[in-house]
Formats: structure tokens, sequence, C-alpha cells
């Protein structure tokens, strides 16, 4: 079992969003979902940052939550535009990426989201040295969000820290080293011209069913402050969702090497 970080508890939970399409977007509107159901139990709630260059195109509006009066403005901005005015979600849009620089910059991170396409991105974050500043980082959350055609998986790990520690989640970096490559998986990744090519690139509703899966597993935690499991994999027959369990055997199951240094 994992259990809810003590300063969750009653202080505001700080949340980097890196991307604003597909599934970021529909993350986002869970999130919102989240915030209000905490303010309403009492809590806080969150304190957002969404990082996401972009902005809306056509094709967009057909997968993601943006509606063709949204052409041309930023993801990031815009969508945290409306989940402020029209939701009170607390936080701030911003028209570019995120980096590690960036992401070293805000004061503090309880929970870093990533819903991005390019494995590039992950290898920064999760190649990082985050353990040379153990006690900023030991306690930060890494939930992150992949999807193909069809398929989807989501994993919330610790950002840094060691994989000795018994108490430490292992991330999607640890689980998939072959993020490592990031130059060959990111190859081939061109962006959709048109609504029927992405619509060919991704089901529909792959997205959703990816940022379901992670709001959910995120709301167990906050709510119940304890979760057995730390993401899912999502397919497109037979069983849909499978679980990934906290357990040792699970990992060992992926060739994690157990006291291997943590990036």
């Amino acid at each position: 079992m994992f259990v809810l970080p003590n300063h969750w508890v009653a202080n505001p939970i700080r949340v980097v969003l890196a991307g604003a399409g597909g599934s970021g977007s529909e993350v986002l509107d869970g999130l919102a979902r989240i915030d209000r159901a905490l303010r309403a139990l009492g809590h806080p709630g969150f304190q957002m940052s969404v990082f996401d260059p972009d902005s809306v195109s056509a094709t967009n509006t057909v997968r993601q939550r943006f509606w063709p009066a949204d052409l041309g403005q930023n993801k990031a901005e815009l969508l945290m535009h409306r989940y402020g005015t029209f939701g009170g979600l607390n936080g701030q849009g911003y028209a570019e990426a995120l980096t590690v620089s960036a992401l070293d910059a805000i004061r503090r991170v309880d929970l870093l989201v990533t819903c991005v396409d390019k494995a590039r991105v992950r290898h920064e974050i999760g190649a990082h040295d985050w353990h040379l500043d153990p006690y900023r980082w030991r306690d930060t959350l890494w939930l992150d969000l992949g999807n193909g055609a069809r398929t989807g998986q989501v994993v919330l790990g610790h950002l840094g820290g060691w994989l000795a520690d018994p108490a430490r989640l292992p991330n999607v970096y640890d689980l998939f080293p072959e993020l490592a490559q990031a130059e060959r998986l990111d190859a081939d990744d061109a962006p959709s011209c048109s609504a029927a090519e992405a619509l060919a690139a991704q089901d529909l509703f792959i997205n959703r069913w990816v940022a379901v899966a992670a709001c959910d597993l995120l709301w167990q935690l906050v709510r119940h402050g304890t979760i057995g499991v730390h993401g899912f994999f999502i397919n497109p027959t037979g069983v849909r969702v499978r679980e990934l369990a906290i357990d040792p055997r699970t990992w060992a199951s992926f060739g994690l090497v157990a006291g291997r240094q943590a990036a």
C-alpha cells in the first residue's frame, strides 16, 4: 500500500501538468473536478501550473477539449482561463513546453503530471539527477500518461529518491528503460494534418480512457489516503483495464533491479 503524503492533507496540492492536448486536456478536466470535490470536503484543493507551447488547430477540436471558437489560442492559457473562470481552479497556464529547468524553478511541486507525446521529454525528466536534492524532491510524485492508437498506460511513481527505499514507488522511467532511446522512439512521431489522419493515429476515446484511469487513481489516493495499485494498462480487447500492483514482484517483471539508483 502507498499512503498519501502528510503535507497533502491540509495544504494546497501543487500540481504541474505538462501537455494540454489529447490526454492533457482530458486530465485537466478531471483535475478540475477533483479540485471542486476536495473543496466541497473542506480541503484547499489544487494549485495548478499548466505548460503547453501549442495553439489550438482545427484537428484538435475533434479529439481534444477544444471548440472551433478556440482556434489559434494557446492550449494551456486557454484551458486554465476557462477552468479558473468557470470552475474556480487556481493556477496559471504557460505558453511554453515544460523543461527540467522550468520545473526546477518552481518553488514546490507535489505532483508532476506528464501528458506528452515525446519520449524525449520523459527521458529528460527521468534521467535528471533529482536525487542530488533529496529533501526537495523525495516526496514529489510523477503521474505519467501515455497511449498509442487504442492502448494506453498510467504510471504513478516518485520523481526522485532511491530505488532501494522501500517507500519509493518506481516511476515510468524506472519501469520502461527503453525511454532512454528517445530519439529512436520519437523518429516516426509526426503531427497529424487532418482530423481523419488524427483519428487513424489515435482512436476517438483512448485519451479519455487513459485520463479517467489516471484521475480515478489520484482521487482514490486523496479521498481515502491509500492505494494498492499505482497504474493501469488499457487494452482494446480482453480485459480492458489491468492494474499495476504495488508489489516488488510486479516491478521485477519489468526488469527493475532492486537497489539501483533512481534518477
